[in-house]
């Protein structure tokens, strides 16, 4: 599946703040985790030692999807369904 990181999108047009547009999230790279699947081909950042721990130790969980409010507040969901339900009141707030 298609990963759909905002964040390779903004590895792959440097556009590092602003909203992202729709011809953003459509650009020809094989960074644009939202138009390839799987993971970029290379990384796009470099962790610290707490992403790596946390990779190294996952949390028992079963979230595939997550969303970062405008706020900053993070919302993981384990359904598509559930993740455009929080998007869609999150755009509302």
């Amino acid at each position: 599946m298609a990963l759909g990181m905002d964040s390779t999108v903004r590895y792959a047009t440097g556009k590092w703040s602003g909203a992202l547009t729709a011809a953003d999230l459509a650009v020809s790279s094989p960074y644009n985790t939202r138009t390839h699947k799987g993971f970029p081909p290379s990384p796009i950042c470099n962790p610290g030692v707490a992403a790596l721990t946390a990779a190294l130790e996952p949390a028992a969980a079963n979230y595939l999807y997550f969303l970062s409010d405008p706020s900053g507040k993070l919302f993981f969901t384990a359904s598509y369904s559930e993740f455009l339900k929080v998007k869609s009141e999150a755009a509302a707030s």
